[in-house]
């Protein structure tokens, strides 16, 4: 999959980093929202809740395929 720069939505999340593309993607597909609206905290730890939030998300995502 190949992303512009303007198709990663948050600002903290560099379009050279590895991770970069698996971000943009979760994110358009509604499995993460970031920590705001407009970063992400790349390098900060996950909470329980956003990891709750994001398996719940994957889930419902999943099932209206």
């Amino acid at each position: 999959i190949i992303f512009s720069n303007r198709s990663i939505p948050f600002s903290d999340v560099d379009m050279g980093a590895y991770y970069a593309a698996a971000v943009s993607w979760a994110k358009q597909v509604g499995i993460v929202n970031g920590v705001t609206e407009n970063e992400f905290a790349p390098d900060e730890n996950v909470t329980r809740e956003q990891l709750v939030d994001a398996y719940r998300n994957e889930k419902e995502n999943a099932s209206q395929e």
